[in-house]
């Protein structure tokens, strides 16, 4: 990459450069796609499982919903596979939550109940510990 960016480019290796730049995909997609199964898994076990809520559940949310916003507007090109990404990563979320929550796989829909925009800018209310609801949209 360095070689790349001070313009050394005959001591490029030109067979290995699109290898290179997949790799720098890959991991995009990666970083991606992980931060959204945290989000599909934390979503659902907040919604079914309100006795169970955290301070870290309400932090993870809005952190990487900031992680993701950050790889899309770094990667605009991810942004058009979003939905694909959200489908495989629920698959994963799925079996997480079912291990958390104790709950069957099968009693979460098999497909993703959230759409984008949701798992991006719902609120997630919290009730501090002066009793008034309060809500995050981070």
């Amino acid at each position: 990459m360095h070689l790349l960016q001070a313009g050394a480019w005959a001591r490029l290796a030109i067979e290995h450069l699109g290898d290179e730049i997949a790799e720098v995909g890959r991991s995009e997609r990666h970083v991606l796609t992980s931060a959204v199964c945290v989000i599909l898994l934390h979503l659902p076990t907040w919604d079914h499982q309100p006795t169970r809520r955290s301070r870290s559940w309400m932090t993870s949310i809005p952190t990487q919903r900031s992680l993701v916003a950050e790889r899309l507007e770094d990667s605009r090109s991810l942004k058009s596979q979003i939905q694909a990404f959200m489908n495989r990563t629920y698959h994963r979320a799925r079996i997480e939550v079912a291990g958390e929550t104790g709950l069957d796989e099968g009693a979460s829909p098999p497909f993703c109940p959230y759409d984008f925009t949701a798992i991006m800018t719902r609120p997630i209310p919290w009730l501090p510990d002066d009793g008034e609801p309060r809500s995050t949209r981070r």
